[in-house]
């Protein structure tokens, strides 16, 4: 043996051991710092996504159509207004003083007559004594043709007055304490003022200043949680980039639980922030009354947005039986099976081979590939839709029962949220990381198909 040759073979083998050791090493830091940075846009995710969901929700429901078009306090306030600017327009010009004056002539000219015919049937009764006192008396108190002169002066004076703005600010409390009298009658068991309560939940003194500033933030934070989403959505594809372009030989534990770890953070962000935002809401609603436009806008008929998680909750809640059936097949569907796979797949690092001798963990670690994860996706997410379409009914319901009620309804404002691509990368991360636990499986010399342990030719 030559020793010069045998010094080289050592120190090339001694260079490739070294280059794999820097490489895996390498490689495993990248993965494990990608896998931390996700971790924390997650967490920053779901504050922002959480706080947003707050802000939206409060803003629907401050436009709900119960506090506007069917709230009586609103028609109150508008049609009171329309009154008070009816009364202030109101104009006595020349061709209505005669009118009125007209009116009032013969008002009085009936009043005077009606007291003649008194007076004169008056007079016949009593001795002819009597009949003389009252005679002498009549005709000196009341002369019917001295009045009658008088007439005319005295409804001008009358309109003259009524047409003052004095009696027609009495005018306008009149008819608006009438009108008042009458709503009280008609209002709600149950008057809130949400525009104050909103308000004072957020410390603002005018609702106009808390909405634009509501409006402002939910913009902001959705800008901020699109970001984190796919800054998560890119930091796991790199993982998975690292994990397939590192070679067979030089990837070790800290590769495959890294991988594993990102598909479990797609899934939390799937499960735990909004996948939909369903927002139905009549946009506008333009009517003219007394020759006045009243315009109800934003009138929210439903909203919801919610995740996975949250949709489960309120099914298996507030459901009858078929819709806590419908909860239990997204939560069989979207959280339970997906955990198991999951937990299948970590046990398959460590023990391969007691996970392929097992039945139940064979399955999900190995069979349950077959699903695709594409299926589980789409029964997911379709009954996730359901359910909230059977919310949705039961509301729409309720106000098509309404008399005269008009529904019209538009749902451009409806939109998949970050919660829809995350759980959308967790399948297809998930159908990668099967590929995975596959190899693991070959590095073990452990045939996958037959379900036994024997070396791979």
């Amino acid at each position: 043996m030559n020793p010069k040759n045998d010094r080289q073979i050592i120190t090339n083998t001694l260079m490739l051991i070294m280059k794999r050791f820097y490489f895996s090493i390498f490689t495993t830091i990248a993965c494990i710092g990608l896998l931390t940075f996700s971790i924390y846009q997650l967490n920053d995710l779901h504050k922002t996504a959480k706080t947003r969901q707050a802000y939206v929700s409060d803003l629907a429901y401050a436009n709900n159509i119960r506090f506007g078009l069917l709230n009586v306090d609103h028609w109150k306030t508008a049609l009171s207004e329309i009154i008070v600017k009816k009364i202030d327009e109101l104009e006595f010009d020349q061709n209505l003083y005669q009118t009125m004056q007209v009116q009032v002539e013969n008002a009085l000219y009936d009043l005077i007559k009606q007291i003649e015919q008194y007076l004169n049937k008056d007079k016949k009764e009593g001795n002819w004594l009597t009949q003389a006192f009252k005679s002498v008396a009549y005709e000196l108190v009341f002369d019917g043709n001295q009045f009658k002169k008088q007439v005319p002066h005295w409804a001008a004076e009358v309109v003259k007055s009524i047409a003052s703005n004095s009696n027609k600010e009495q005018l306008k409390a009149f008819i608006l304490g009438k009108f008042n009298e009458f709503m009280d009658d008609t209002s709600a068991p149950e008057s809130i003022d949400i525009q104050t309560l909103l308000s004072q939940k957020y410390g603002f003194e005018n609702y106009e200043e808390c909405v634009a500033f509501l409006e402002n933030e939910a913009m902001n934070l959705k800008t901020n949680a699109w970001k984190s989403t796919w800054i998560i959505v890119a930091s796991i594809f790199l993982i998975f980039i690292l994990w397939f372009a590192t070679p067979s030989d030089y990837r070790n534990a800290g590769h495959y639980f890294t991988t594993f770890f990102s598909v479990i953070v797609l899934l939390l962000g799937g499960l735990l922030t909004p996948m939909i935002d369903i927002d139905v809401r009549i946009a506008e609603v333009n009517f003219e009354l007394l020759g006045e436009s009243i315009v109800f806008i934003n009138q929210v008929l439903f909203f919801e947005s919610k995740s996975i998680f949250d949709v489960v909750e309120i099914l298996l809640r507030d459901g009858d039986m078929q819709t806590i059936a419908v909860g239990c097949l997204v939560f069989t569907f979207s959280i339970v099976f997906p955990a198991l796979k999951l937990a299948a797949s970590a046990l398959a690092y460590p023990f391969p081979a007691w996970v392929n001798k097992n039945p139940i963990a064979n399955f999900f670690a190995l069979k349950s590939g077959k699903w695709s994860m594409a299926d589980v996706m789409v029964i997911a997410i379709f009954m996730s839709y359901i359910g909230f379409s059977s919310l949705l009914g039961n509301q729409m319901g309720t106000l098509g029962g309404i008399k005269g009620f008009n529904v019209l309804s538009t749902h451009e404002h409806t939109s998949l949220q970050m919660g829809f691509f995350l759980f959308t990368s967790f399948c297809l991360s998930g159908m990668a990381f099967a590929y995975v636990v596959s190899h693991r499986f070959k590095q073990k010399g452990i045939g996958i198909d037959s379900g036994k342990s024997e070396k791979v030719q």
